[in-house]
């Protein structure tokens, strides 16, 4: 019999991560994941950090935001070495980006039911994974 896997965690509206003290409220997520983000917190010498988090799955993905004087929505990933930004974006995501990084069409329509877009050549698409 083939495990079930652990279901998608979405927060909505996004969570927003500015201290350690926020950290709890990732509760479900893995905590390699949680353990990043609160490394994270703590990255920029002059600015203050915001995580945001919109849904984390816990094969090894995540999406949502990091700010620090400037910020993009982010998707992450899961490696050998630890979690890593796979595409980060102040606009659509690069079909190109996510198709390269494999990401998981159902992360990135958690929250809204709806394919998110992307861009490549050809101009907007919704992203299918393929």
């Amino acid at each position: 019999m083939t495990p079930t896997p652990a279901p998608l965690l979405t927060f909505d509206p996004t969570l927003s991560i500015e201290t350690t003290g926020d950290l709890s409220e990732l509760a479900g997520a893995p905590q390699d994941f949680v353990d990043f983000v609160a490394s994270m917190l703590g990255a920029a010498d002059t600015c203050s950090v915001t995580v945001g988090v919109d849904a984390v799955d816990p094969a090894g993905w995540a999406v949502g935001f990091w700010e620090a004087c400037g910020g993009a929505a982010t998707i992450w990933k899961r490696t050998d070495v630890g979690w890593v930004e796979v595409a980060g974006s102040q606009d659509l995501w690069s079909c190109d980006d996510l198709e390269a990084a494999k990401v998981p069409p159902e992360l990135l329509t958690s929250r809204t039911g709806k394919p998110s877009l992307c861009y490549d050549t050809d101009g907007t698409q919704p992203y299918d994974g393929q």
